[in-house]
């Protein structure tokens, strides 16, 4: 699902729409990291997601691209890093929210393959017994 993030035009230009499909990292440890993170803050959590699947390919809007490693593989400052630079050039929170929801789980479905998934879903109990109710 193609994410579209709109970048306003500074000084009266007009604005820039980027589409892009999240691409999650190829990092497995990256995308656990992500997922599994405890934060406070699960909007930096997902502001981390929008970042780690920013596809290579794409310049980033920015100054300078966010990077895990640069923030210490610290997710909470690592996803502060890409709140800040596209709050900064004015895209709505609710716009970045969106697409990092997207990308989150992108991620998350990287993780958790389908067969996990359905495991999680069946609580019927251990392979071969039957319920006695």
């Amino acid at each position: 699902m193609p994410i579209t993030l709109t970048i306003p035009g500074a000084n009266g230009a007009d604005p820039r729409t980027i589409t892009f499909d999240p691409e999650p990292p190829a990092s497995y440890a990256e995308r656990t990291d992500i997922v599994s993170a405890d934060l406070p803050s699960f909007q930096r959590q997902l502001a981390a997601a929008l970042g780690s699947c920013w596809p290579a390919g794409l310049k980033w809007p920015g100054p300078r691209r966010p990077s895990f490693a640069r923030a210490k593989y610290d997710v909470a400052r690592f996803g502060g890093d890409v709140l800040d630079q596209l709050v900064a050039l004015g895209v709505s929170p609710t716009e970045i929210s969106a697409a990092a929801t997207a990308c989150f789980n992108a991620i998350a479905d990287s993780v958790f393959g389908q067969q996990d998934l359905d495991a999680a879903e069946d609580f019927s109990g251990p392979p071969g017994e039957e319920s006695t109710a």
